[in-house]
């Protein structure tokens, strides 16, 4: 399985960073925004995001994604694409429904459906209340139709989705848009799940786009660039390493750019360790 490009390192995110933390992470998703364009052109306009397996941060990634997008001024459309667990609708702060689901299911039109977040900006379509097998309603070709409409509508796009693994949803969504990103967390992805998944959306001739990898690791601070910013707190500064970054402990079997190395500590192990990136 040929490994795409690898288009940034997100960082450990804190559920409350603090400021000085929070700017390199901030540059972690400039970087993405841009790697986008830089792989696809400059006529993207709609990326899936999806990822092996749940739990991978995938979710978070198309928040910070859009966001990033947004305040760099383009107008940007979030589509929650994940029928099955919805979660978005709670960060943009808008309804759970009407939403994708209804539309689909020809009981909404889209003006119903597309509303104004809280994030200036941006424009969101929540799931919706799922009635029907989701599998079903995205591979039907209404869906097919309404990427298009939204792309007139809008500079950028992007679809939360489910794990790639877990369910057919997001390779049926991977068909209509004009990349995808695989969201990879260097501290729960296996190696042999993120080829399986690799596998499965290259038989369904996605475009994907390349890999963004989470959770990885410490954040480099560089004073320097960040002099605006306040000192850590003396708190801050006496609390253990752990409760402020991920620490470099785990061993480091790695999926290089074209080929997979594996390391195994114990010969009797059957699961392919976890994958991190080269350093």
């Amino acid at each position: 399985v040929e490994l795409p490009a690898w288009l940034a390192k997100i960082p450990f995110l804190k559920r409350k960073p603090n400021p000085f933390e929070d700017l390199p992470v901030a540059d972690a998703f400039l970087r993405l925004h841009v790697n986008l364009y830089k792989q696809a052109g400059a006529g993207l306009k709609c990326v899936l995001v999806t990822s092996p397996e749940p739990g991978e941060g995938k979710s978070v990634i198309v928040k910070r994604l859009a966001v990033t997008a947004a305040r760099r001024g383009q107008r940007v459309i979030v589509l929650d694409g994940d029928l099955r667990l919805p979660k978005l609708h709670h960060f943009f702060e808008t309804r759970a429904a009407p939403g994708l689901n209804e539309f689909l299911m020809d009981q909404a039109r889209l003006e119903d459906i597309l509303v104004d977040s809280i994030q200036p900006g941006i424009q969101f379509i929540p799931a919706g209340s799922p009635e029907v097998d989701p599998a079903v309603l995205l591979s039907a070709d209404r869906i097919s139709r309404l990427i298009p409409e939204l792309k007139e509508r809008c500079d950028f796009m992007v679809i939360d989705s489910p794990a790639v693994l877990a369910v057919t949803d997001a390779i049926h969504l991977a068909t209509v848009v004009d990349g995808t990103l695989l969201v990879v967390n260097r501290a729960r992805t296996r190696a042999n799940r993120l080829v399986e998944a690799l596998r499965l959306l290259q038989t369904a001739r996605a475009n994907l786009l390349g890999l963004a990898l989470t959770e990885a690791g410490q954040i480099k601070l560089y004073p320097y660039y960040y002099s605006s910013v306040p000192a850590a707190s003396a708190e801050e500064k006496t609390a253990p390493a752990a409760e402020i970054a991920v620490e470099e402990t785990r061993p480091a079997p790695f999926l290089a750019e074209g080929a997979i190395r594996v390391n195994r500590q114990d010969p009797k192990e059957e699961e392919t360790p976890f994958v991190v990136m080269p350093p």
